[in-house]
C-alpha cells in the first residue's frame, strides 16, 4: 500500500534527523526488503556501493543472497580496479534511490523510520 503524503514526509524528516546514510537504512531493512531491493540494483552499482563498507553490511547483504552469488560479488569487490570515492557515493545515491522509491510506494518498511503517526 502506497504511503501517504504526510507519511512519505515523516519519513524523509526521520532520514534527516537521524542522520541515516544508506547503510544505517540497511541495517533496519528485513531480510525480504533487501531482496526486493536488490532486484531493481545493477550488480556494477552494488559492487561499487559495497566497496570500503564494513562487513556487518556486506554481510547482512550477502546472507539474502545464494552462497554462490554472495561469493561471486565478494570476489568482484575484492579484485575489481581502484574506484574513486565520487563514484562510490554515486552509486550508494542509486541504492539509495531505489530504497525510497520502494519504501514510498509501501513495498519495504524500513524499521524505526516513519513508524509515527
Amino acid at each position: 500500500m502506497p504511503i501517504s503524503k504526510n507519511n512519505e514526509n515523516q519519513i524523509y524528516n526521520d532520514i534527516v534527523n537521524e542522520d541515516l546514510c544508506l547503510f544505517d537504512i540497511i541495517l533496519r531493512l528485513d531480510y525480504n526488503a533487501i531482496q526486493r531491493t536488490l532486484r531493481d540494483v545493477a550488480d556494477e552499482d552494488l559492487i561499487i556501493a559495497l566497496r570500503n563498507s564494513d562487513e556487518e553490511i556486506q554481510n547482512k547483504i550477502f546472507q539474502t543472497m545464494s552462497r554462490p552469488l554472495a561469493t561471486m560479488l565478494r570476489e568482484d569487490i575484492k579484485f575489481m580496479d581502484p574506484v574513486s570515492e565520487e563514484d562510490i557515493i554515486k552509486a550508494q545515491q542509486k541504492i539509495f534511490g531505489v530504497i525510497i522509491k520502494l519504501i514510498k510506494s509501501g513495498e519495504i518498511v524500513v524499521s524505526g523510520v516513519g513508524d509515527k503517526e
